[in-house]
């Protein structure tokens, strides 16, 4: 003879049944959103080709030569014979805000990364300029980035903690967005 199950209990064992229901299809529901996200990225990159700016390819004088590192050096010479401008694309790039203007250096940094730039950061400078200013660790390094930036002040050095809340180790170039680059105060 069986025992009859007192109204608790058939309600605790009901109870855990729908839990389990429920984690069952949560479980599913994470692995489908998983799988999703996976498929999209693969699509994405196999799909998606960077854009590039036809200006920096090498023209008739082929002046443009790869380095060991995959980095592309223009090889045109200046007056004491060594190269004067090198491609950053895969440079560690810090794009910093030197404006009020809320998400500006992350809009730079979304641009550069769409036109193939492939290690870009976004951070605040602590003070306030007004044209855009492209500071490099070595002369040539980050010229490239003019193009984005039409009157840019152009230098070779680096920043302290004193400038940026960025981190600096690795840091090949800071571009410290100015008013004169403001393109998100006027929406």
């Amino acid at each position: 003879m069986r025992k009859k199950k007192s109204a608790a209990g058939i309600f605790f064992s009901m109870f855990l049944r729908a839990v389990v229901v429920i984690l069952a299809i949560v479980i599913v529901a994470l692995g489908v959103a998983i799988i999703r996200q996976v498929v999209k990225s693969g699509d994405n990159k196999n799909t998606e080709e960077p854009s590039v700016d036809e200006s920096i390819l090498a023209g008739e004088d082929d002046d443009h030569l790869l380095t060991a590192d995959g980095t592309e050096t223009d090889t045109t010479s200046g007056d004491d014979g060594a190269a004067t401008t090198e491609l950053s694309t895969n440079r560690k790039i810090e794009v910093l805000n030197g404006t009020t203007t809320s998400g500006l250096a992350g809009h730079w940094k979304d641009t550069l990364t769409s036109n193939g730039y492939t290690n870009v950061d976004a951070h605040n400078y602590y003070m306030h300029l007004e044209t855009t200013k492209i500071v490099a660790v070595s002369d040539g390094v980050g010229q490239d980035l003019l193009q984005y930036f039409p009157g840019a002040e152009y230098e070779v050095g680096t920043l302290t903690s004193n400038d940026t809340d960025a981190p600096l180790d690795g840091v090949e170039i800071f571009i410290i967005i100015g008013e004169s680059d403001d393109v998100l105060s006027g929406q």
